[in-house]
């Protein structure tokens, strides 16, 4: 499955939304995040950009969750 649906299933159950509430939040209709969360559908760039604007603390953890973080950081010059 997808790491962003994961993500986007996470948000929906610490925020206890239905996914309704989060169509609503993230500017998408509900059969358009259904079928996000079946897998039905790939997350366009307006979906991202809408979890972004709504959940701006999640999405920036979500963000770090793809940085590894054993990767040493190159010598200023």
């Amino acid at each position: 499955m997808d790491g962003f649906i994961i993500w986007l299933r996470e948000v929906l159950d610490t925020h206890g939304l239905t996914q309704e509430e989060l169509a609503d939040c993230v500017g998408v209709s509900s059969g358009h995040v259904s079928k996000l969360l079946a897998g039905e559908r790939r997350p366009g760039r307006k979906v991202m950009e809408g979890a972004a604007q709504a959940f701006p603390s999640e999405w920036v953890r979500y963000l770090r969750s793809w940085v590894p973080q054993d990767t040493e950081r190159a010598p200023e010059q």
